[in-house]
């Protein structure tokens, strides 16, 4: 189903896609574990832990497909071609699965996936790929150690001094932050890394809710796309042109009302919500013309396409990219869902939340899921659906990831009137998966 959207864009240099690159090893080995063979080598000749027969020699790498098994309480580690400890700290290991695309088959190993373009593509940690002859690829370049931050954001004092009403906030990778407000006549902010505001004036006070920055190629240098949703007045998604640094009028009419419930604090957020950037940039947001429905937004030609809808209309409150295909949906029951871009189809990841999610982050370097709750509580979610109390603010949480790897937390009092003392809060993530 599509319905008209008329946008504009704070468009400051689009480039949009997924960030991981693609490359390929040489040889599928470390050399320095190559035992020199003057006859030559076989399968049989090189059976011993790990190792394969490589262009005649041995090489210890249990990422190829020849390769003799792992001992018995061993796993085959991708990170390294080792056979280590099934429970080693940092350990990549996992199974194979079939990929079909325009160029036919492929099994995507550990560290990669099958993209919505029906190739294996690196994910989580790794940056680059690796293939055989036969289209057996797995992932490569996939650090222990968390790679170094991107850029510098400003001082947490200079995003705090924005403004005390701010209700929600996003980072672009070249450390601008955005920044938008909701109590009295609502705005936009952008703070560059220098620290200088550039303020943009919303639509009277139609409350805005939600912010996200598209994502932008390592090669581009300027600011992307910024997106934003207003929370009442029949209004949902709204951008604008970075050049005629115009009003932000609300764009999407909808009917997907939440009835006076919601996690932020209706009627503030009783609308559209669950905006963000997903695989390929492309940019999707929950509760467009019925509760429970999630559509894509086609920022060209202004038009939402229905992708999937609730069968029981239950709302959805927040989304975030997951991976290379799939998406995290937040619902107002407290379940956590993933939908798959390419089979469109929606499973549970966690069903062990029981209040209204209102934040979600992604830190695909652990593989951890951030849930932040109206509440100020912050837990975490692993690839298994466990959950893991991470945090408690006295305030409702907003999270978001930093290029500066860092998790932010935006927290305000939410009332009648709108939000009060807002305040920001970090804390560095983890160095090591």
């Amino acid at each position: 189903m599509y319905r008209r959207l008329a946008v504009c864009f704070l468009s400051f240099a689009i480039s949009c896609g997924d960030s991981a690159t693609t490359g390929q090893d040489s040889d599928g080995g470390d050399p320095s574990s190559m035992s020199p063979s003057a006859s030559g080598c076989s399968i049989a000749s090189c059976g011993g832990e790990g190792q394969a027969c490589v262009q005649d020699r041995c090489v210890t790498d249990c990422r190829i497909a020849t390769a003799s098994a792992c001992s018995a309480g061993k796993v085959c580690d991708f990170t390294d071609g080792r056979c280590v400890g099934k429970d080693s700290p940092g350990v990549l290991t996992g199974g194979f699965q079939e990929c079909i695309g325009p160029n036919g088959k492929q099994q995507c190993g550990p560290g990669s996936l099958c993209s919505l373009d029906g190739h294996c593509a690196a994910d989580g940690p790794c940056s680059e790929l690796s293939c055989d002859e036969t289209g057996r690829c797995y992932g490569t370049s996939c650090p222990t150690t968390r790679p170094a931050p991107l850029c510098t954001l400003p001082d947490l004092d200079k995003l705090t001094a924005v403004t005390p009403n701010a209700i929600s906030f996003d980072f672009d990778r070249l450390c601008n932050s955005y920044v938008v407000t909701l109590t009295g006549y609502d705005y936009l902010y952008q703070v560059a890394p220098s620290g200088d505001i550039t303020t943009v004036a919303g639509y009277s006070d139609a409350n805005m809710h939600e912010v996200v920055a598209a994502p932008l190629a390592a090669s581009v240098k300027t600011p992307g796309d910024v997106a934003l949703i207003y929370g009442i007045h029949g209004s949902a998604l709204s951008m604008l042109q970075r050049g005629e640094m115009m009003s932000l009028p609300p764009l999407i009419p909808t009917s997907a009302v939440a009835a006076g419930v919601a996690p932020i604090g209706a009627p503030f957020d009783t609308y559209s919500a669950g905006l963000t950037y997903g695989p390929q940039g492309r940019l999707f947001v929950g509760n467009v013309q019925v509760s429970g429905d999630l559509a894509e937004v086609n920022a060209k030609d202004g038009t939402t396409t229905t992708l999937y809808t609730d069968p029981n209309g239950e709302r959805i409150t927040a989304a975030a990219q997951y991976n290379v295909r799939s998406l995290v949906i937040g619902m107002m029951s407290g379940e956590l869902r993933l939908f798959d871009l390419g089979t469109k189809k929606m499973t549970v990841l966690s069903s062990g939340i029981s209040e209204p999610i209102a934040s979600l982050a992604m830190d695909r370097f652990t593989g951890t899921l951030y849930v932040g709750h109206m509440s100020g509580a912050v837990v975490t979610v692993n690839a298994k659906g466990e959950v893991t109390p991470f945090a408690k603010h006295d305030l409702a949480a907003r999270l978001r990831i930093g290029p500066d790897n860092a998790l932010y937390c935006l927290t305000g009092a939410i009332s009648g009137g709108g939000v009060s003392g807002a305040s920001f809060a970090k804390t560095a993530l983890p160095n090591k998966r």
